[in-house]
């Protein structure tokens, strides 16, 4: 009896650590509409955006173990620049990624992030803004053990755009769409998809996509890739916004972008920027992930020869 009443407060404790371990926050966690808050997220909200992050855990993970043989990654990144000469932006490239389905996952307890609908920062901006990322300035100049919890997290913010399909329709309709332009393929109703829906403006015009672009601004996903392209930087600069069309986003890996009434060219420049481009991330990962859902090669880029990109070391 007397070993028993020893043991108890020990069974109890352990009880209590097996508890709180199941009600530990998740990798992301929710703002609930409390008091009405403003950013607060309903349950029709969450089940949106639930949705749409197991389609990015899903795609990244796709991306992660395809990145090195994607068309895709060709197209939209240039690995065989002499900017990335001595470096594997492939390798970088699938951890960038795997960090990515980390992140996405509901399950995962590290690298915090609150998730928010239509708050205060969505009226601050225009109202065709569909989502975004904020996160403290500090976590580039610092290491991950000096990083404050709050208010440093990520806090990534769902406009209303996002919710009513404006900008971004749901991938499981947008799938749905392609599916049946391969069928029709498929089935000999049509010779090419030459003109259908299967285009990568269709797939970036999607809720996931929009997912994956705003997770690529954060440090700790980005940051594989700007240990590569900014080896030596004291400052670990976050992805950028440099374009967002699809055939811009092209073409800045080629080496060219738009500069006030015109283009501008320059091959290594072009190469750097696609690199820090979060765009030109979120573009290789679904372009990677709707290609093997549908069984194909390539997923046209509107604007580009499908003869002049794939995969090639350039």
């Amino acid at each position: 009896m007397r070993f028993l009443t020893v043991l108890q407060p020990l069974l109890i404790s352990l009880l209590v650590c097996q508890t709180q371990g199941l009600i530990t926050p998740r990798g992301f966690r929710f703002k609930e509409p409390k008091d009405g808050r403003e950013g607060g997220c309903s349950a029709e909200d969450i089940a949106i955006i639930r949705t749409e992050l197991k389609v990015v855990k899903e795609a990244a993970e796709t991306a992660a173990g395809n990145v090195a043989g994607s068309p895709f990654f060709y197209a939209f990144q240039k690995p065989g620049n002499d900017l990335f000469r001595g470096k594997d932006l492939a390798e970088a490239a699938e951890q960038f990624y795997l960090r990515m389905a980390q992140l996405a996952d509901e399950s995962y307890r590290g690298n915090d992030f609150r998730i928010e609908c239509r708050p205060e920062e969505c009226r601050l901006r225009s109202r065709d803004t569909v989502a975004v990322m904020t996160e403290s300035v500090l976590r580039q100049f610092f290491p991950p053990s000096m990083w404050v919890k709050k208010p440093s997290d990520p806090v990534l913010a769902f406009c209303e755009p996002f919710f009513t399909g404006s900008s971004g329709v749901s991938t499981e309709q947008r799938m749905k769409e392609l599916k049946q332009d391969v069928e029709r393929l498929r089935s000999g109703e049509i010779r090419s998809l030459a003109g259908t829906s299967v285009n990568m403006g269709k797939v970036a015009d999607t809720r996931s996509k929009v997912v994956m672009h705003e997770l690529s601004h954060t440090n700790f996903v980005a940051e594989p890739i700007t240990d590569v392209v900014r080896p030596k930087a004291s400052v670990k600069k976050a992805m950028l916004d440099y374009m967002y069309d699809v055939y811009d986003c092209y073409q800045l890996a080629g080496g060219m972008w738009k500069s006030g009434s015109g283009w501008k060219g320059n091959q290594k420049e072009g190469a750097r920027r696609a690199a820090m481009n979060a765009e030109n991330w979120a573009l290789v990962g679904m372009g990677t992930y709707f290609a093997k859902q549908l069984g194909v090669e390539k997923i046209s880029i509107p604007g580009a020869l499908n003869g002049h990109w794939g995969r090639t070391p350039n």
